[in-house]
C-alpha cells in the first residue's frame, strides 16, 4: 500500500476537521501536539503526545484521525457542533 509523507497526511487532517482550525507541531520524532480549534468561538482543545511517524498508509491516517477525534470528544465534545462531519450526519 502507498505511503504519504506526515506533511501530506496533516492536509488530510486539516480537510477532515474543516471548519476547525487544526495545528499540528511535532513534538517528538515518533509524537506530535494537535490543537483543534473553533475560529467562530473560544472553545480549542490541544492533545499532547499523539503517536506519529514520518510517512503513514492511508489505513494508518484513519487510524490517526478516528485517534484525534476520540480525544477531543471525551475532552471538548461541544467543540464538534460546528464539524461539518457532524452537521451532516446530524441535521
Amino acid at each position: 500500500m502507498p505511503k504519504m509523507k506526515l506533511k501530506v497526511a496533516v492536509r488530510h487532517i486539516h480537510h477532515y476537521f474543516a471548519p476547525l482550525r487544526v495545528t499540528v507541531t511535532p513534538s517528538s520524532p515518533v509524537t506530535m501536539d494537535v490543537e483543534l480549534a473553533d475560529p467562530s468561538s473560544e472553545a480549542a482543545v490541544t492533545l499532547f503526545d499523539i503517536p506519529c511517524r514520518n510517512t503513514l498508509t492511508p489505513s494508518q491516517l484513519i487510524q490517526l484521525i478516528n485517534l484525534i477525534e476520540t480525544q477531543v470528544k471525551n475532552r471538548n465534545p461541544d467543540l464538534f457542533d460546528t464539524h461539518r462531519f457532524n452537521r451532516r450526519l446530524h441535521p
